[in-house]
């Protein structure tokens, strides 16, 4: 039977294999296009998996949109960087018990729909798409619009539920048919124009890989005796917490969750022939450069 529409969770595993074509993502070109009717500035939150969707440089990626008609580009991995800062903050400030990731939402809704009992565990932290959103309009201003693009089909909910902060969202698919839309070409746009806005993130890039967060959170710094395991696919996630009791626990346990097998970057609506590791270390040698080299948060 048909799942209510309360516990369909927007992970998408049911698009991708649907012989007849019957399964279709959900197409908000037209409400992002109408944002611009308002006369109000629009930005974009640009997922860090952007790179296995695009073979762009950085400045002609902020050139395509800006041909779109947004003002600016920003990274959500920049939301990321601080979601792992408070997340950081929570795991060293706690004694024992069970911590899970908020970044992914598919993952959450997941939980919340199919395990119950777990959803108390799930840290009070905001995605990193609606940190970013809420930093892009403290620094333009709040009555400015923001459109989160990336591969997951979960964000369309994520902004249904806080349309305070993102006004849409868009998977990479829709952008590419909104290029073919507008005749926007590739080999048209500027690589030598504007980056990414007020600047290009650095450990918050890991986050599409499985472990990324991770990662990032002991860039900023935790306790050693805090346990960390990183679990991707819905699959995978239904093992993890299989038999486990929280109450239990004698130490800290993070546990950082993702829907899709592999991270982001083996999202839905990412088509691509590159390796997930592949689309992370592909940023310019310059930015890979930095991030080796700048200091822990």
């Amino acid at each position: 039977a048909p799942l209510s529409p309360d516990r369909r969770i927007a992970c998408g595993l049911c698009a991708r294999p649907c012989p007849a074509g019957a399964k279709k993502v959900r197409n908000d070109l037209a409400d992002a296009k109408n944002l611009f009717l308002t006369g109000r500035k629009v930005y974009v939150s640009l997922a860090p998996s952007w790179r296995a969707a695009f073979d762009l440089s950085e400045s002609q990626v902020v050139a395509l949109f800006k041909r779109l008609g947004f003002s600016g580009v920003g990274e959500t991995a920049v939301g990321a960087e601080e979601v792992s800062i408070e997340t950081a903050k929570v795991l060293n400030g706690a004694q024992k018990g069970l911590f899970i990731s908020s970044a992914c939402p598919v993952a959450v809704d997941f939980i919340r729909c199919y395990h119950p009992d777990f959803s108390y565990h799930i840290t009070q932290i905001a995605s990193p798409a609606q940190t970013h959103a809420k930093l892009l309009k403290e620094r333009e201003g709040a009555d400015v619009d923001v459109v989160f693009v990336g591969p997951c089909i979960g964000k369309k909910n994520e902004s249904d539920r806080h349309p305070d902060l993102l006004s849409a969202a868009l998977t990479f698919e829709e952008i590419k048919i909104w290029m073919n839309d507008d005749g926007v070409k590739v080999e048209e746009l500027n690589d030598e124009g504007e980056g990414f806005m007020p600047r290009t993130a650095y450990e918050g890039a890991l986050y599409p890989l499985t472990g990324g967060m991770i990662e990032t959170i002991k860039r900023v710094g935790v306790r050693a005796d805090v346990q960390m395991t990183a679990v991707s696919s819905l699959d995978s996630i239904e093992k993890a917490l299989a038999g486990l009791d929280p109450s239990k626990l004698e130490s800290v346990v993070f546990l950082e969750l993702l829907a899709c097998d592999g991270g982001c970057v083996a999202g839905p609506c990412v088509d691509t022939q590159k390796s997930g590791l592949e689309n992370i270390s592909a940023r310019s040698e310059e930015h890979t450069s930095e991030l080796q080299s700048r200091p822990h948060i």
